[in-house]
């Protein structure tokens, strides 16, 4: 079975390019827009790892505060991952 990925970005551009990114990679990914649907879909999907760009604090806390959600890892990319600024191995090196 292939891991399971949470994208997380308000984005759309920037997690459709990051999920394309990973699914050519060979993992299967799910993607949300907000810290709401990152927790619905992450209670619902428990997926293997969680890639966020720049999560707020609230969206971490309520994802560590749930017993369901809490070991899920978060890998906050932050602005040097934006699309032009990463390259596909940078992103694939931060999750594996």
């Amino acid at each position: 079975m292939r891991p399971v990925i949470l994208n997380y970005d308000s984005d759309s551009k920037a997690r459709l390019e990051r999920s394309c990114v990973l699914r050519k990679a060979g993992y299967t990914t799910i993607e949300a827009g907000s810290a709401s649907r990152t927790f619905r879909l992450a209670l619902e999907a428990k997926p293997d790892v969680i890639v966020a760009h720049n999560m707020r604090p609230i969206g971490r806390r309520q994802l560590r505060s749930n017993p369901c959600t809490a070991t899920i890892p978060i890998i906050d990319i932050g602005e040097s991952f934006l699309p032009y600024a990463a390259t596909p191995q940078t992103l694939l090196s931060a999750i594996r």
